[in-house]
């Protein structure tokens, strides 16, 4: 595979990694696996659709320190679309019985994968105390993907023309539209993935570039450790943007002694 190296103004301004392009030799002879996981499964939503899976909810935390601390949380649609959105929690207000605002210390949970979720806690401020209040009032923005689309490439098969894929043993190039572009931070989850003859998964090799082909093309350069016999390639064909308020009483305390214990997983 050849390609011309634009500037390297260019090229930073791209966000464009200049390392060494990794031995052809070197990738192929010594693979790498990624862990098995469950296959993707994407499903197409309405807007409407997806405004009735999406809820809101106080919970309560059940990790050993900070157990009980209240939370609000977002639970996404069980699918593999939700791995590609973006939650973003606006300011929240904690409400006394009598009106008053309660001050505290706002912690962020983060995406998990797992469930598919994101949180919220609330504390008080230099204690371990568990905050009291009577509601919590705020907004979530959600960016969501109600539709999204796999191309399956192979080394005979290019897929479709607008990601322009060129498969050269470990080297993989493409071009890539920001528009449809899935950018998850926090799963297992990649919207590009690699598969030798056997079907094993590759793990992607840390070298990547952005340049202009002979062919004229705009293209991104990675490489996998391992000969790619198959690629995937996720991409959004539809977003949703939604301004989700939320008005909650808080949850029940969870029972003592339980420390550490999904309460969820018993379910």
């Amino acid at each position: 595979m050849r390609w011309r190296r634009l500037p390297a103004v260019l090229l930073l301004i791209g966000a464009s990694c200049l390392a060494q392009i990794p031995d052809r030799k070197a990738l192929i002879a010594n693979p790498k696996f990624v862990e098995e996981s469950a296959r993707p499964s994407f499903r197409n939503f309405t807007e409407a659709q997806l405004r009735a899976q999406i809820k809101i909810i106080s919970g309560r935390s059940h990790a050993m320190f900070g157990y009980n601390t209240p939370e609000v949380r977002v639970k996404l649609p069980q699918v593999s679309n939700s791995h590609y959105s973006k939650i973003e929690f606006g300011p929240a207000t904690l409400v006394s019985a009598a009106g008053g605002k309660v001050p505290f210390e706002l912690e962020e949970g983060g995406y998990q994968e797992e469930t598919f979720s994101d949180e919220i806690r609330f504390r008080m401020a230099n204690s371990d105390k568990v905050i009291r209040f009577a509601r919590v009032r705020g907004q979530v923005k959600v960016k969501y993907p109600l539709a999204v689309k796999t191309a399956v490439i192979t080394p005979t098969q290019p897929g479709p023309p607008e990601l322009a894929v060129k498969i050269d043993g470990p080297y993989v190039a493409f071009a890539e539209d920001e528009a449809k572009k899935p950018d998850p931070s926090f799963t297992k989850l990649r919207p590009i993935r690699a598969y030798d003859a056997a079907g094993r998964q590759l793990e992607q090799h840390g070298y990547s570039e952005t340049a202009t082909d002979d062919d004229g093309a705009y293209r991104n350069h990675i490489s996998f450790y391992g000969e790619v016999a198959r690629l995937e390639i996720d991409t959004v064909e539809s977003w949703a943007e939604l301004d989700l308020p939320y008005n909650l009483t808080p949850a029940r305390l969870l029972p003592k002694g339980h420390e550490g214990e999904d309460p969820e997983s018993t379910q």
